[in-house]
């Protein structure tokens, strides 16, 4: 013991004279040492004297042994006893904590950087203000050398906030929101599933009772899928997690280190992707980390390749991302960032990861009793915190090299985004990874036969050859292209086809957009206990065209430019069949069970 609480010389060094045993003059380690044998009698507070008296002999006895020389002996006498205690460190008590659980003894190595670690504590308590004004309390942010995986700053909660104090976010598991969606691109990439510009497919979606959708409500019909990656689209990626298979995910999710997905795949289903799973800030960090190591040290390992983590670390580069309310926001920096963000379902959780090749910083705010509130969004809370920290950073405005070695040049279709087919005919030549060579050929463009102004379609069979116009179409899906038309304007329609004169083509011309065919619909009750209605909805080439509907035979009415029609079937096995003006007709089997209790 050194008095009061103090027990070690570390603490004591610390408390009496602020600074490590290592940096104690002789005078300062001598009066360390004769102040244990009666710290309650003799004390820098009271016995001065007596405490000087001792200090001094002890100084005496090592001139005497020849351990210090006179000029050393005579300095250290004109040393004055410290006439202050100082406040212990206490600057990451919650990463010292984490040292204890996982380390045995009494000192500790750590890399914390102290200016950093200090200058994000101030960062975190400067926006404690702002969000405390919206019933936020809590948050976390950890920073580490990308190269290493270095702890430079740690801090499991908000330095100044009285609410919850003590519990450690960085360890907490949460919700992870979007936070995954860059890894689930990154083995699709790595394994030659997609493109990164190909396109993706975003329409309304109904997987087994499963009904994804996006923040903002809408959908783009089809849209890059690099682009889905940086606005964050929930649709594409449930899309794609459903081809990729979601236990062979979970899979490569643990293999990242993602310690705390200890459920089945089935217990997570396709909502693994959009925060159905915890995970914690540590791990998810640790995880990033890895991978911007991975780069800056140019190698491969059994789980990713530096060309897939290299392209999806260029996707994630951009600094404006849409927010929860689609409105664009653009991030300052200094120097490029690959990032991302996420939001868990009821705004209980704001994410956001960063890479460079100096840092990695990871931040998490929100409740820690798990109290949502509208503030709690990855982009406008978590975003912001985390490009103010990387604003505080001594890094070079640097990039990752590409991994030139494993990426080629490919010839992609520039409306698709596919490999180009040999009938594409606007293309461009895109560095990729080299796995790109594996995916598919642009599967949207067909050869029509019109007349020569492009007005009708024709079969070659029934008119003249020389009326005859050969050409390429750019050809969605209708119910692709229901969705896509309103924000591409330069999307060409085909035309309908002239009377008589008809020909089978490969793009159906009207397609159920719901429901699925084969599928058990609950129909739910409302408030007033009221059956509620089944919305059908259909696409069509020709949006404008008029549309019949019958349910089971029974006519149910007329639609035009807006196909969808309102239903209220009884339980059992229904046929919905549709025609158009032209005779065109599709139809769907459906099972309505049971209805569900209110």
């Amino acid at each position: 013991p050194f008095g009061g609480n103090v027990v070690g010389l570390e603490a004591a060094s610390w408390r009496y004279f602020n600074k490590s045993p290592q940096r104690l003059t002789w005078a300062e380690a001598s009066m360390m040492a004769v102040l244990p044998n009666a710290p309650s009698i003799t004390h820098v507070n009271k016995n001065r004297p007596r405490l000087l008296a001792k200090r001094d002999r002890l100084l005496q006895k090592l001139l005497e042994k020849g351990s210090i020389d006179q000029l050393d002996y005579e300095a250290a006498l004109l040393e004055p006893l410290p006439s202050t205690l100082y406040a212990l460190p206490n600057e990451a008590p919650h990463y010292l904590e984490l040292l204890r659980k996982e380390e045995d003894g009494r000192i500790y190595t750590s890399h914390i950087e102290p200016t950093i670690q200090n200058q994000s504590a101030q960062v975190l308590n400067d926006f404690y203000p702002f969000w405390k004004a919206k019933k936020i309390y809590n948050a976390g942010a950890l920073i580490l050398e990308t190269k290493t995986g270095n702890v430079v700053a740690y801090h499991g909660n908000i330095p100044i906030t009285s609410e919850e104090t003590w519990v450690d976010m960085v360890q907490a598991p949460r919700s992870s929101g979007s936070i995954l969606k860059p890894l689930l691109y990154a083995h699709q990439i790595d394994e030659g599933l997609i493109s990164p510009v190909q396109l993706a497919i975003d329409i309304p979606t109904y997987i087994s009772g499963f009904n994804p959708t996006n923040y903002h409500k809408s959908f783009s019909g089809a849209i890059p899928i690099d682009e889905a990656l940086q606005q964050s689209l929930n649709v594409p990626a449930v899309r794609q997690l459903q081809q990729y298979g979601v236990s062979k995910f979970l899979t490569r999710l643990r293999k990242h280190g993602l310690t705390t997905l200890n459920n089945s795949s089935d217990h997570y289903g396709l909502s693994l992707i959009l925060g159905g799973g915890e995970v914690t800030l540590w791990d998810l960090a640790n995880v990033y980390q890895r991978l911007g190591a991975q780069l800056v040290e140019d190698r491969d390992d059994d789980l990713l390749t530096t060309a897939a983590i290299f392209q999806t670390f260029e996707a994630l580069k951009g600094l404006a991302r849409p927010d929860e309310s689609g409105n664009w926001q653009v991030m300052d920096s200094r120097f490029p960032v690959a990032w991302k963000t996420g939001t868990s379902y009821g705004h209980r959780d704001a994410w956001a990861i960063g890479v460079t090749p100096s840092y990695t910083i990871a931040t998490w705010v929100g409740n820690a009793d798990g109290e949502g509130r509208d503030g709690i969004v990855g982009v406008g809370t978590a975003g912001k915190l985390l490009f103010t920290l990387f604003d505080i950073m001594p890094q070079e405005d640097n990039w990752f090299s590409a991994p030139y070695e494993d990426m080629s040049y490919f010839t992609i279709c520039k409306e698709s985004g596919y490999l180009t087919s040999v009938i594409c005919p606007d293309t461009i030549q895109l560095l990729l990874p080299n796995q790109v060579e594996r995916t598919k050929v642009c599967p949207y463009h067909y050869i029509h036969y019109t007349n020569e102004d492009e007005t009708v379609r024709v079969d070659p069979s029934c008119v003249e050859h020389h009326e005859l116009k050969q050409t390429t179409y750019f050809q969605l899906p209708p119910e692709i292209s229901t969705y896509y038309i309103p924000s591409h304007p330069e999307y060409k329609r085909l035309p309908p086809y002239a009377t008589n004169c008809a020909t089978d083509s490969s793009v159906p011309e009207m397609t159920f957009t719901y429901p699925l065919d084969g599928e058990t619909i609950y129909l739910p009750k409302d408030l007033n206990n009221t059956d509620q209605q089944l919305i059908a909805r259909i696409a069509h080439q020709q949006t404008e065209t008029r549309l019949f509907w019958y349910l089971d035979d029974t006519y149910l009415g007329t639609t035009e430019l807006f196909h969808s029609m309102s239903i209220r079937p009884s339980p059992g096995q229904h046929t919905l069949l549709v025609e158009d003006v032209k005779g065109n007709r599709t139809s769907r089997q459906f099972n309505v069970a049971n209805r569900l209790h209110p």
